[in-house]
């Protein structure tokens, strides 16, 4: 009886917090926004995308670690959807289980996620502490011909030495289904003006939240120090209110508390290009 019940246990940890959401699309206050699909709702397409589903799990597992006592591992993963396409956004923990994941429905992907989860949180090899990923995958803002997604990632892994996380981000073009990744010198031009802007905020930003022996605000951000670091060559989101813009390569894991830097759209649009124009344009 004490076997079953723990069995049972186990089975519903695994079970927690699991879905599949299907959303559609509406233009409100000229704006698209992702809307729940239901049945007998006229479907708006944005290109070849007519709806697109987020999937879902989370859940925790405890046991007895040799080395620490009892451990919990945890898993948070957050994977969408186009069926239309019949393409997966997003990434599976177990690398075996995103082989052919593309060619997959929509059930298909969800049992995958549901086997991704549950290898995660049942493996106790060489596991001392317990092991946690988070990969939240989420819809930033949508246009008529893009949708920009943010990612942030969160884990640790027993045998490391500290937690980490990142962000990153991409958009899809709704026609042409083409991913698209961003350095900050895709979306601004560059000029006198803007880094005069960007030095200003920046060593604001850094001098309000920095160590006292940190010396990140007194640093050339444009490469032309020591350092090498350009921020014109770093990686940036596109976010619901703003741009963030990455700033791992400045501040080393010693400064990761810090690395959540945005800057408003609005304060942006004398130096916009690109996609970034067109999204200040609409």
């Amino acid at each position: 009886m004490k076997r079953f019940i723990l069995l049972a246990f186990a089975i519903l940890m695994l079970r927690a917090e699991d879905g599949v959401l299907k959303y559609g699309f509406e233009f409100k206050d000229g704006v698209y926004h992702l809307v729940e699909l239901k049945k007998e709702q006229k479907k708006l397409c944005l290109g070849k995308i007519c709806s697109i589903e987020k999937i879902y799990a989370e859940g925790n597992y405890s046991f007895t670690s040799t080395y620490e006592g009892k451990v919990v591992n945890s898993y948070k993963n957050t994977l969408f959807f186009i069926p239309d396409e019949k393409l997966v956004l997003g990434n599976l923990e177990n690398e075996n289980l995103n082989k052919d994941l593309n060619s997959c429905s929509s059930k298909e992907v969800f049992h995958k996620l549901l086997q991704d989860k549950k290898h995660f949180l049942e493996n106790e090899e060489l596991n001392y502490y317990g092991n946690e990923i988070s990969q939240n995958l989420k819809i930033a803002k949508i246009t008529k011909d893009k949708i920009f997604f943010e990612n942030f990632v969160d884990y640790s892994y027993s045998g490391a030495a500290h937690p980490s996380f990142y962000t990153s981000g991409f958009s899809l073009d709704t026609k042409t289904m083409e991913l698209k990744t961003y350095l900050l010198s895709d979306v601004v031009e560059d000029s006198s003006k803007f880094r005069n802007f960007i030095n200003k905020i920046l060593k604001e930003y850094l001098t309000k939240n920095k160590e006292e022996w940190a010396d990140w605000d007194e640093r050339d951000y444009f490469g032309k120090d020591e350092f090498e670091f350009n921020i014109l060559k770093q990686e940036v989101v596109f976010k619901e209110r703003g741009l963030y813009i990455n700033l791992r390569y400045l501040l080393s894991e010693a400064g990761r508390s810090m690395d959540f830097f945005e800057v408003p759209y609005e304060n942006l649009k004398d130096f916009a290009k690109g996609d970034l124009k067109r999204i200040l344009e609409k």
